[in-house]
């Protein structure tokens, strides 16, 4: 996923990025058409540099929702889908991050 997000107004501009921490987290999911359709979201929480003096060292929550589907039956050939016990986790292959203006930050992110 891609997003741009912008820090909150009331807190100071951002002059350097420190870490980008993401969780991820399924919201719900469903089969339709042999397909399992999964609602998830990212929750990145972002600690940053400002030149602000009386908060030099800033940070904010940000989430992001996704939705993803996988065709049931590109990886099940010849099974009944009723019959499938499904546990759907999602997880962070890679996190990357650029800051486009004092506002806004862009967040590539491999869920």
């Amino acid at each position: 996923m891609k997003e741009v997000v912008q820090k909150p107004s009331e807190l100071p501009d951002v002059s350097e990025i420190i870490s980008v921490i993401c969780k991820p987290g399924v919201s719900s999911w469903e089969i339709e058409n042999n397909q399992i359709i999964v609602d998830g979201f990212v929750e990145n929480n972002i600690l940053y540099l400002s030149s602000n003096t009386n908060s030099p060292v800033t940070c904010f929550t940000q989430e992001i929702p996704y939705k993803h589907m996988f065709d049931l039956r590109d990886i099940y050939n010849n099974i009944n889908i009723d019959d499938l016990k499904i546990t759907i986790k999602s997880d962070i292959e890679h996190i990357n991050y650029s800051i486009i203006s004092i506002e806004e930050l862009e967040l590539r992110i491999v869920v």
